[in-house]
């Protein structure tokens, strides 16, 4: 996963119809909110402590006072969490650190407070986000959520792990040390220290007394490895993450390979040199979607009309042809063109298969999901399996040799 922090964060939109910028990014989650409307999307404000005048709308307080904590309002961030995803943070954060989060029991209650202060709980997040504008500000859809290991070295993920260490106080660490010792990386608690010797007395801490005890506390995390068993397809971003996975497609089943030797992964220009003829061959690639067309997902199904008695009449629905722009994972190209990418095509039938849907009919009634699926698609990197393979395009109406997903079903979205 290629992570930027918030003030290095691309443009966003506000304007509906132009397609906003997309990104992951490593946050701490400061207090969640809840939306006045049932099965609306939540509210979380998150930082890393770097500054974006984007994150600041029209409604934003001068800052973020958090039981003591004071952050300014340019470094606190606003994703949207739709409240079907909390049972998996919960159960995820238990599995990580042995303690409760309780999302989902305050999202139920029906008396109580509106917004969960979760800043003591020390939940760091990687999630991939829609840039999108509200009054100004970004208001981020966000999709794909991962609870974030001390052991991740990736650079966006250790330099949080600083600021957060840096920026709060060091009674947000001593009053729950276990959990402290579990979600923040050793390394960057041996800065912790006592702010005064009253603090720890009235609450009575179980902490090291000098600075020299404190250092030579053993804070390291002993996690057992088990080599994992090698899949088709599977997730390649994400390392030590552990995934939230929305409830829709936990049941999608997952396609072993048949073979034990492990094929070769191919580079996209390797791919592209190859020319256009069928050789029954399949090939894996390390790849991210950078670009689909059509972009906007919920034209993905139409419907014909014919012309009778000089009226108009509505024919059956069918799904349309989707095409895939791949670049290798770690490209770090600017624009695309016919070198650097790879276009892999998918026939409407094919195209139902990625979206796990049966009856083209399901495509209209499963059009609000359109807009999350696709953001998936384009923010995950995928190990994909290609071949080429005479084809016929635009809905019947030609026949090329393409690149396309040898099994449409074992894309994760």
């Amino acid at each position: 996963m290629y992570l930027t922090q918030i003030c290095d964060l691309p443009e966003g939109v506000e304007q509906r119809g132009i397609r906003p910028n997309r990104a992951s990014v490593c946050v701490l989650v400061l207090e969640v909110e809840k939306n006045v409307a049932s099965n609306s999307p939540c509210a979380f404000y998150v930082t890393d402590f770097t500054s974006n005048p984007q994150t600041v709308s029209a409604t934003s307080p001068d800052q973020y006072e958090l039981d003591g904590v004071d952050v300014p309002r340019d470094q606190v961030m606003k994703i949207l969490v739709f409240p079907k995803h909390f049972p998996s943070l919960d159960r995820i954060y238990k599995e990580s650190y042995g303690q409760e989060l309780d999302l989902c029991s305050w999202y139920s209650s029906k008396s109580g407070y509106s917004k969960k202060y979760l800043l003591p709980n020390l939940l760091v997040l990687t999630t991939n986000i829609q840039l999108k504008l509200y009054e100004g500000g970004l208001e981020c859809p966000s999709y794909d959520y991962a609870v974030v290991k001390p052991t991740d070295n990736t650079r966006e993920v250790q330099l949080l792990f600083k600021n957060i260490v840096k920026e709060l106080p060091s009674s947000i660490f001593l009053s729950n040390l276990s959990l402290a010792e579990k979600a923040i990386p050793s390394s960057c608690l041996q800065n912790v220290q006592p702010e005064s010797t009253n603090i720890l007395e009235s609450e009575n801490l179980d902490v090291p007394a000098s600075e020299e005890s404190f250092k030579n506390k053993n804070f390291g995390i002993s996690l057992p490895y088990q080599e994992p068993e090698y899949d088709t397809i599977e997730d390649i971003e994400h390392g030590d993450h552990d995934y939230v996975e929305s409830p829709e497609r936990r049941s999608q089943p997952i396609v072993h390979g048949t073979n034990s030797i492990k094929s070769p992964i191919y580079k996209i220009e390797q791919l592209i040199q190859m020319g256009d003829f069928v050789d029954n061959n399949i090939y894996t690639v390390n790849a991210r979607i950078i670009e689909t067309s059509p972009y906007d997902w919920t034209l993905l199904c139409g419907k014909y009309y014919k012309k009778r008695l000089n009226k108009l009449h509505t024919m059956d629905p069918f799904p349309l042809d989707l095409e895939l722009k791949l670049i290798d994972v770690d490209s770090r190209i600017k624009r695309l063109n016919g070198t650097n990418s790879l276009t892999v095509y998918l026939t409407g039938e094919n195209v139902m298969k990625l979206l796990g849907i049966e009856v083209v009919e399901e495509m209209y009634t499963s059009v609000e999901s359109s807009d999350e699926e696709y953001i998936k698609c384009c923010t995950k990197a995928h190990k994909l399996q290609l071949c080429r393979k005479r084809m016929m395009m635009m809905q019947g109406e030609v026949s090329e040799v393409v690149w396309t997903l040898f099994n449409p079903t074992v894309l994760d979205l």
